[in-house]
C-alpha cells in the first residue's frame, strides 16, 4: 500500500497544471458550469520548457514528489511525454477522470515507470462510463501502478457509492469518497 512516508524525497510540489477539462461537472469549481473562464490558467507553455524547469529542480534540490492536478491534467498537450520525462528524475501523482482511450493507457505504460507514479482517479458517474473507467484502472493496476479511485462526494452521486465501492474493491482497487 502506498504511504507518503515511503517517498524518495522530502521535497514536495503541488502543480496546478491547467484549468481545462473535458468534463463539465455542475459541481466543479475549476472546470464546471458554475465558473467563469480564467484564461490565465490555460497552460500554453511547451512541455519542453516544463521538462527543463523540473530538471533544474532536480539539479538544484534533488528528486521531488510532484502532484499534478488541475482541470484534467492529462488533456495538457504533450502530457504523456511530459510525465515520462518528469519520472526520470522525480516521483509523481496526478488526478485524472480516466477519459483517455486504451491506446493512451498503453502508451502511458510504455513511457512512465510504475514505481514512480500514483494515479488518483476521480470518478464522475454523471460524465463517464464507470465500467470503462474501471477497465482502464485494471489495465494500469495489472502493469503495477498504484491507483486510488475517488468518488466525488457530490450528494446526487452518493447513492452510487456502495455499488461503485463494491465494483472497484472487487478489482482490488482502493476506493474512497472525496468530500
Amino acid at each position: 500500500e502506498f504511504r507518503w512516508s515511503s517517498l524518495p524525497s522530502e521535497l514536495e510540489f503541488l502543480w496546478f497544471v491547467q484549468d481545462l477539462c473535458n468534463y463539465r461537472c455542475p459541481y466543479c469549481f475549476v472546470s464546471g458550469q458554475r465558473r467563469e473562464v480564467r484564461p490565465w490558467l490555460i497552460n500554453t507553455r511547451p512541455t519542453a520548457l516544463w521538462i527543463e524547469a523540473w530538471d533544474r529542480v532536480a539539479d538544484l534540490y534533488g528528486p521531488a514528489w510532484i502532484r499534478l492536478t488541475g482541470g484534467e491534467p492529462t488533456r495538457l498537450p504533450g502530457f504523456l511525454g511530459l510525465i515520462g520525462a518528469m519520472t526520470r528524475r522525480h516521483s509523481v501523482s496526478f488526478d485524472t477522470n480516466m477519459s483517455w482511450n486504451r491506446d493512451e493507457i498503453r502508451r502511458f505504460a510504455e513511457l512512465v515507470p510504475y514505481d514512480r507514479t500514483t494515479v488518483d482517479v476521480s470518478l464522475h458517474p454523471s460524465e463517464g462510463d464507470m465500467g470503462e473507467v474501471l477497465a482502464k484502472c485494471v489495465m494500469l493496476k495489472e502493469r503495477g501502478y498504484k491507483l486510488i479511485a475517488r468518488l466525488v462526494g457530490y450528494p446526487p452521486l452518493l447513492e452510487q457509492a456502495a455499488s461503485l465501492r463494491a465494483r472497484f474493491e472487487t478489482a482490488k482497487l482502493r476506493f474512497i469518497v472525496n468530500p
